[in-house]
């Protein structure tokens, strides 16, 4: 993470010994830096395409890729779910029959139903359906939706600029 926007250039060394014989190789890259997130605390970080995410500084591995699609941004509800620290089968639930993935934290509960076009969230005894902007869908075996709903659902700011997705308490 950084704290300053601009160019900042990246030179790599990598040293290797093949067949007895020890080879160097070199590179150098210029990485654009935009600005930093507004959000602060626990930082929850996605990219587009990323085999891992962020959490709190640490990479964890994640279970799904985030994808863009017509515009829209889909993350797997699993590394949503264990992103916020909601672990365990009781409160990351897939029920395959009715297609709907499920996520209990704090006393809110997230339902998630493939090609829907809205969420159930349940907070003190109350459900409300909150529309998402394009259906979750099963890609793979695995349940993606646009992120936003889920995370602001549970309490989290969310802030998405070039491919990066950041979410915070």
């Amino acid at each position: 993470l950084s704290n300053m926007a601009g160019a900042v250039k990246i030179q790599v060394v990598l040293k290797t010994t093949e067949n007895s014989v020890n080879k160097v190789y070199t590179g150098s890259v210029e990485l654009n830096v935009g600005k930093s997130s507004g959000i602060v605390g626990n930082d929850i970080i996605f990219m587009i395409g990323a085999s891992s995410y962020v959490v709190d500084g640490k990479p964890v591995a994640s279970t799904s890729i985030p994808f863009i699609e017509n515009g829209r941004t889909y993350l797997g509800i699993r590394d949503m779910g264990m992103a916020m620290g909601i672990v365990g089968d009781a409160n990351i639930v897939w029920d395959q029959a009715a297609q709907t993935a499920k996520l209990v934290k704090d006393g809110i509960t997230v339902e998630v139903t493939v090609g829907a076009t809205a969420i159930k969230v349940t907070k003190d005894n109350v459900t409300t359906e909150v529309a998402i902007d394009a259906p979750a869908q099963n890609k793979d075996g695995r349940v993606y939706l646009p992120f936003r709903a889920v995370f602001e659902a549970f309490g989290y700011s969310v802030e998405y600029a070039n491919g990066t997705i950041t979410c915070g308490k």
